[in-house]
C-alpha cells in the first residue's frame, strides 16, 4: 500500500477513475474495487490522505509534464489519443466546478506550440490561416504562444479571428518600421485567396488583382514566394500591404535609373518587353486609383531608354523620326524630352496637331534661336534670329526632307 494510490472524486467516481489510471496503471486499485475502496478511506480516518488521489492531484501530474510531448511520453500515447484524453480531462474539471483550478494554479492547457499554459494565458482561436500568423512572426509578434492548441476544446473568455490579425498586421505595416517588411508583405501577397465556394461577397476581380501583384513583385524580386491559397480571408486583408509592396516595386524601378538595367532585374530579352511590362504595371497602377504613388519618381522610359519622372516629359504624338535626327543634328535632344513609344499610358498626355510648329517654338527658338513657321503641309518657312544664311539653308533642307519622308 505504500504507493497505492485511491481515486478521490465524491462524484463520478468511475470516470475520474478512467483518467486517473492513464497516469497511474500500477497504482490504482481494479475498476470493480474503486468505489469499495473510496467507501473505505472515507469512512475510516485511519486511512492516510495520501492515498487519496484526488482532481487537484492529477491536474498537478500534468502540470508537471510542462508540454503536450512529455504528457505523450508519460501516458504513452500517441498525439491524437494524447489530445483526447487531455480533453476529456477539462471536460471533467468544468463538470466539477473546478474551472477556477486552470486559471491560476495548474497549467495544462497548451499553446500551438504544445506548452501548458494556464486558461487566462490563452486565447481562442477562431480560424486564423497559419499563413497570417507567420506573416505576424515576421514582423515580431508571436500569436502562437497564446493561441490554444487547435484540437483543444474548452471555454476561454477571449479569442482572436481573421479581422483580428488582418488588423495587426496592416497596423505594423502601417508603423513602417520593422526591418522585415519586405519578407512579411512578400509573404503576404503570395497569398491568393480561394473562391470556391465561398459565400462572402467578392470584391470585382479581386483574383486578377491579388495575381497580377504578386506577378509584377515576383518579377522585380524572385525572393518572393510561390502562390498559396488562403482558405480564410478578408478583402481588407491586403489593403495596408498593397500600399506598401506598391510603393516598394516603384522605388525598385526607379533605383534602376535605364531600361537596360530594369531589362536585366526582370529578366526580360529586349528592352520593347522590358517597356511593355512597365506599361502594364503603370496602367495596372492607374486602373487602381495608385497613379499618386509614382508622381514623384522616375519610371517612365524617354526614348534614350532613361527613366523620367512622367511631368518631365512629352508624349510623342508620331512625330517623325527624320525630324527628331534634324533636331538632334542641330543641338536639341529631343529624344530625351519625349516618352517612349511603344508604351501605352498616354491617353491623357498633350497631343499637338502640328508637330513642325510644335518643336519650332519648343526647341529651335531654345537651341538655335530660330522661328520656324508652318506654311502649309509641303514645307516649313525660317525665321532666322541669327546672321546665317549657310545655317538657315541646311536647318530648311534638313526639315523638308524630314517631312517629304514623313509624308510617304
Amino acid at each position: 500500500m505504500n504507493n497505492a494510490l485511491i481515486p478521490y472524486s465524491s462524484k463520478n467516481i468511475l470516470p475520474f477513475w478512467q483518467l486517473a489510471i492513464a497516469l497511474h496503471l500500477d497504482k490504482l486499485p481494479q475498476k470493480q474495487d474503486v468505489k469499495d475502496w473510496y467507501d473505505i478511506i472515507t469512512t475510516d480516518s485511519g486511512w492516510p490522505k495520501e492515498l487519496r488521489y484526488d482532481l487537484s492531484r492529477l491536474l498537478a501530474d500534468i502540470h508537471e509534464q510542462e508540454n503536450l510531448e512529455n504528457l505523450c511520453m508519460r501516458l504513452a500515447l500517441s498525439e491524437a489519443d494524447t489530445l483526447v484524453w487531455l480533453n476529456q480531462v477539462i471536460a471533467f474539471v468544468f463538470k466539477a466546478e473546478q474551472a477556477e483550478l486552470l486559471n491560476s494554479k495548474y497549467a495544462i492547457l497548451p499553446n500551438q506550440y504544445g506548452e501548458f499554459k494556464l486558461k487566462t494565458e490563452l486565447v481562442k482561436d477562431e480560424g486564423i490561416p497559419e499563413g497570417l500568423k507567420d506573416v505576424l512572426l515576421l514582423l515580431g509578434e508571436d500569436w502562437k504562444k497564446e493561441l490554444l492548441y487547435l484540437e483543444m476544446n474548452c471555454q476561454l473568455e477571449r479569442s482572436y479571428n481573421i479581422r483580428n490579425i488582418s488588423e495587426r498586421i496592416s497596423g505594423i505595416i502601417t508603423e513602417q518600421q520593422h526591418p522585415n517588411l519586405r519578407e512579411a508583405t512578400y509573404l503576404l501577397i503570395s497569398y491568393i485567396p480561394n473562391t470556391i465556394n465561398t459565400k462572402k461577397n467578392l470584391p470585382k476581380d479581386i483574383l486578377n488583382k491579388r495575381n497580377q501583384i504578386w506577378e509584377f513583385a515576383k518579377a522585380l524580386d524572385r525572393n518572393v514566394p510561390e502562390k498559396q491559397q488562403l482558405s480564410n480571408w478578408i478583402s481588407s486583408l491586403w489593403d495596408t500591404c498593397d500600399e506598401w509592396i506598391l510603393k516598394t516595386l516603384i522605388q525598385d524601378i526607379a533605383n534602376c535609373k535605364q531600361v537596360c538595367v530594369l531589362q536585366v532585374k526582370i529578366e526580360q530579352t529586349t528592352e520593347l518587353e522590358t517597356v511593355e511590362w512597365l506599361s502594364r504595371f503603370i496602367n495596372f497602377l492607374k486602373e487602381h486609383k495608385k497613379a499618386s504613388l509614382y508622381s514623384e519618381q522616375a519610371i517612365f522610359p524617354n526614348q534614350q531608354g532613361i527613366l523620367n519622372k512622367k511631368a518631365d516629359l512629352l508624349f510623342d504624338n508620331d512625330i517623325p523620326e527624320e525630324l527628331k535626327n534634324t533636331l538632334e543634328k542641330f543641338g536639341s535632344d529631343c529624344r530625351n524630352k519625349l516618352l517612349h513609344r511603344k508604351t501605352s499610358y498616354g491617353e491623357n498626355a498633350e497631343k499637338y496637331g502640328q508637330i513642325g510648329e510644335y518643336w519650332a517654338r519648343r526647341l529651335y527658338e531654345e537651341y538655335l534661336e530660330f522661328t520656324i513657321l508652318a506654311v502649309d503641309d509641303s514645307g516649313f518657312d525660317l525665321r532666322c534670329n541669327k546672321e546665317s544664311e549657310e545655317l538657315k539653308v541646311e536647318v530648311k533642307l534638313e526639315l523638308l526632307a524630314a517631312q517629304l519622308s514623313a509624308s510617304q
